[in-house]
């Protein structure tokens, strides 16, 4: 049994703000942990006027990163489960349209602590000058397990769709 927070993140205005600022917090503590707090803005532009944001599912925090051409995405969605729910791909936006397409992640979750570990981890991992859409994706056999320090031990598994699960 997972611990959820702002599981109630839809009924009102305050509640949605309230979960979209622990997503902002957590993505501040992680970008000052790593010295990027600068290098990073929000992307989306309900997110840089969080008063304009739809009370919904979906995307309640995303941030960009003009120098490293990265961002991160991440959606937020009722728990359905008593279960760690999370789940994350990577892909580009603008490819055709932007001079330079902008690699991406979207991490998809019911927020819980052990989601928001899952995440934090991702996030690190992802703003890291060194990670890239290609090292995700190249991979033996079209799979590689991205091991990642949980504290419950799993793995995260990427397969054909660079789609991570978590393995039990």
């Amino acid at each position: 049994m997972v611990k959820h927070l702002h599981k109630d993140f839809l009924l009102d205005c305050a509640r949605y703000d309230s979960a979209a600022n622990y997503w902002q917090t957590l993505c501040g503590e992680i970008l000052r942990k790593k010295n990027q707090l600068d290098g990073w803005q929000p992307w989306f532009s309900i997110h840089q006027k969080p008063a304009s944001a739809l009370v919904e599912e979906g995307s309640i925090y995303s941030l960009h990163s003009p120098a490293q051409n990265k961002a991160v995405n991440i959606e937020q969605y009722m728990p359905t489960t008593e279960e760690i729910e999370i789940s994350a791909m990577v892909d580009t936006f603008g490819e055709g349209a932007l001079g330079r397409p902008i690699e991406f992640v979207t991490i998809c979750c019911a927020l819980s602590e052990e989601s928001a570990d899952i995440a934090g981890q991702l996030i690190e991992s992802w703003i890291s000058l060194e990670t890239t859409i290609s090292d995700i994706q190249s991979h033996p056999r079209s799979r590689k397990v991205c091991r990642i320090p949980f504290n419950f031990r799993r793995n995260i598994r990427v397969d054909l769709k660079t789609r991570f699960r978590i393995l039990t």
